[in-house]
């Protein structure tokens, strides 16, 4: 079974090993959100690689391809 939940320290390792400090940084930004169970904070799988996704920073070019691939899969 895979994991969707990481803990503060596996979420960073899953960043590619950023520090906590630059998890907190974008916290606070609003770039990443997590949630609580009692006093841990917890990221889903999902909103982390949302967050990878975002800073990918792909062309709109490879984007237009990415939906024209997929429309064209749909028909």
């Amino acid at each position: 079974m895979e994991k969707r939940a990481f803990t503060m320290a596996e979420a960073c390792e899953y960043l590619g090993g950023i520090s906590r400090q630059n998890m907190y940084v974008l916290l606070g930004k609003g770039e990443i959100d997590g949630f609580h169970i009692g006093a841990r904070r917890y990221f889903t799988r999902e909103r982390l690689d949302t967050f990878i996704d975002a800073r990918l920073g792909l062309w709109p070019e490879v984007d237009d391809m990415i939906e024209n691939a997929l429309a064209e899969e749909d028909d």
